[in-house]
This record gives C-alpha cells, structure tokens and sequence, in this order.
C-alpha cells in the first residue's frame, strides 16, 4: 500500500485530538497511529476476497436481485497509479478520476467494490463483474440489464452470449426487415 499521505486525512478526522467526529471515538480507534491505520487497511486489503466471499454467501442465496452500479471521483494529486482522465460523471473534465464497481443485494447491502483506472469505460467493466459473479460467488444464472451505454453489441457477443447468459437493454437494434425498432433484446 503506497503511503504517500491519501489516508493521512482519514487519520486526521478519526484521531481524538484533530477529530471532526466522535466516529474515532465510537469505532475505539481516537488513539489509533496513522501506521496502526496503514495495517489495519493492508489487512483489510489482503482480506477482501474473503470477506466478499462471506458476505456473497449470506446474503446472495437463491434467486436474488443483485445490482451492480458504477461511479467515478475525481481527486487531485499525482500517487495513484489508477488515476486517470475518463468519462466523467459529474463535469470535472480536466481532473483525473477513479472508476468504483458496486455490487451489492437489492436491499442495499454492499457484497464487493473494484477499482478500475479513471478511463476505463463502463462496458468493459461487465466481464470483470461477471466474472465475480460467477467464479468466486458461484451465481450460475445471470440476467443482466443496463443501458446501452453498458450493453454494447461487442459486450454481447464476447461476454453473454459465450456464456449463455440473458440480457435486457433498452438498446435499439437493427431488425431483420432493415428497420429499426426499440425493445429489450432477448436471446
């Protein structure tokens, strides 16, 4: 983990004497050293997989819904190795930026996160979630739906149709007639 002061400001915040909470206090951690706080996020970091595996097996039993939402932020600075100019989500053009990658149950509860780098586009995060989705939560039935913006034809041709998954999309598509129509897409 770089520590080059980007989780210096959450020290800062948490810590008792320059707190702008009582959160430090509440979570025990108002004493806590910035290098206690460094391996208590290297830990956190080593142990993601496993903990999204758990929280995958609790809460994503059955047929459930689960959504998968992308965001971005921008930040200045020049340490993180993801940053990167891309599509912005909220005008800051100019900064780079970090794209986040949500799952979570339809109730709300946050099962994983990914980072991409700030240019990655929305469509080419798909495989990477349908990947987690099925390798390590072991979902075999996925019906995925998005805009257009996130189902491309190329998402469709390389990533669900290889694997016999089902997609919805309010993407238009060129019927056989040469005319176009609008309607979700169904295998």
């Amino acid at each position: 983990m770089s520590r080059f002061g980007g989780f210096l400001p959450t020290h800062r915040m948490l810590h008792d004497d320059t707190a702008i909470s009582s959160l430090g206090r509440v979570l025990g951690v108002g004493q806590c050293g910035a290098d206690d706080l460094y391996r208590a996020l290297d830990w956190l970091h080593e142990a993601q997989p496993a903990i999204e595996r758990r929280l995958a097996r609790q809460h994503l039993v059955g047929s459930t819904l689960v959504l998968c939402e992308l965001t971005s932020t921008w930040l200045t600075g020049r340490c993180c190795e993801l940053a990167a100019r891309g599509h912005s989500r909220d005008g800051k053009r100019d900064d780079p930026q970090i794209v986040f990658g949500l799952i979570c149950t339809s109730q709300g509860c946050s099962i994983a996160v990914e980072v991409f780098p700030g240019n990655t586009a929305d469509p080419v995060t798909v495989a990477a979630q349908v990947s987690k989705l099925r390798d390590r939560f072991g979902i075999a039935s996925i019906v995925w739906a998005g805009d257009r913006g996130m189902l491309t034809s190329a998402r469709i041709e390389q990533v669900f149709k290889p694997q016999g998954m089902d997609w919805v999309s309010n993407r238009a598509i060129k019927s056989q007639h040469e005319d176009w129509l609008s309607f979700p897409l169904l295998p």
